[in-house]
């Protein structure tokens, strides 16, 4: 008896339902600082220069413009149409397509 195969275009079918449907798990997390070591670091830049150098470049960095034609929120979406899920073929169907999306 002849064991089966998986087909390449299945297991990649699979790894995109599951990167479409696995949860989100970024969170976002605000940092705050005690009053003592706001203190020090108050001190810290105040004494040394450099520190003060690298956190006008910091701030500097953040007041930086955008570049113009820059997309502020890129996607990518991938599509098929007509596969057939028996054989993943895209020969077996005149109508069968893929198409990849970049978009805003």
């Amino acid at each position: 008896m002849k064991p089966k195969t998986i087909h390449p275009a299945g297991i990649l079918s699979l790894a995109i339902v599951l990167i479409v449907f696995s949860p989100n798990l970024v969170v976002g997390q605000v940092m705050e600082f005690e009053p003592d070591l706001k203190k020090y670091m108050a001190e810290g830049l105040k004494n040394n220069p450099d520190l003060e150098s690298w956190q006008n470049r910091v701030e500097a960095s953040q007041h930086a413009l955008p570049q113009a034609g820059a997309w502020s929120d890129p996607t990518i979406s991938l599509g098929f149409m007509n596969l057939p899920v028996n054989s993943f073929d895209f020969n077996r169907e005149p109508m069968t397509g893929i198409w990849i999306n970049v978009g805003q």
